[in-house]
């Protein structure tokens, strides 16, 4: 069965059709650039753009950066307040092919489908997963069980700022720092994530991890580190799947 999936981040919203025995979309990934802030008019006519272009299906899934409560945003951090209490059920009274609608963190969404075709597949114990981009997403897996909305991006960081302010792609591009100056930044986020959660596996993804080359070899961590291996259609996919 093929699902619509859809991306929503801060630079960009992202669809394709995936189906749901395989761990990649079965269309080209249909890119609209959208930088954040923007409101919900902007997100929904480029879903609807997506799924006009595309191929509507009875039922898609939606990943989107905050925390959501079944088809509701509750916070949305990057995109702005005026997301705040927004309902993705919406879609549905103005399409005459979609009746179902699931909402998921596009960190979890990223996660989850790393979890059952990329490097986490069948993976046990205690695994975090964090996606480098605008901000910092991060989802925990236990033994196999995803714990939702977990936005440890941001966890303030120096009695400040939240951590993602610190250490994600934007801020190395707000505070122009070079290769070397992100990576220790980031190393420290990754200490203080191991700190916490003891995990046993880390997997970095993400739309920042084709940078890896510049950054990888300069990480050092207790855990297992790995690379995501979905690339860019990770959360295309979770999303399809949720």
């Amino acid at each position: 069965m093929l699902r619509l999936g859809i991306d929503i981040g801060g630079t960009s919203i992202k669809g394709a059709l995936v189906g749901n025995v395989v761990g990649h979309p079965v269309t080209d990934v249909m890119r609209i650039e959208a930088e954040a802030p923007y409101d919900s008019q902007v997100g929904i006519a480029a879903i609807n753009e997506i799924g006009n272009t595309i191929g509507w299906t009875p039922s898609i899934g939606i990943g989107f950066p905050g925390v959501v409560d079944g088809t509701s945003v509750r916070t949305a951090p990057n995109l702005g307040d005026e997301w705040v209490g927004f309902d993705f059920s919406d879609l549905i009274e103005n399409n005459d092919v979609v009746d179902n609608i699931t909402l998921i963190n596009d960190a979890d969404a990223a996660a989850c489908a790393e979890m059952k075709f990329g490097v986490g597949e069948d993976e046990g114990g205690t695994v975090l997963l964090i996606t480098i981009g605008t901000g910092l997403g991060t989802s925990i897996f236990r033994n196999g069980i995803l714990v939702p909305n977990l936005e440890l991006g941001l966890m303030r960081w120096d009695g400040e700022e939240a951590l993602e302010h610190f250490a994600s792609a934007r801020a190395k591009d707000e505070h122009n720092l070079d290769w070397d100056d992100w990576s220790s930044r980031f190393q420290s986020a990754l200490e203080h994530y191991e700190m916490l959660l003891s995990p046993d596996v880390i997997i970095l993804g993400g739309g920042f991890i084709h940078t890896s080359r510049h950054w990888w070899d300069s990480l050092t961590t207790q855990a297992d580190l790995r690379k995501a291996s979905l690339g860019n259609d990770a959360g295309i996919v979770g999303a399809a799947l949720s």
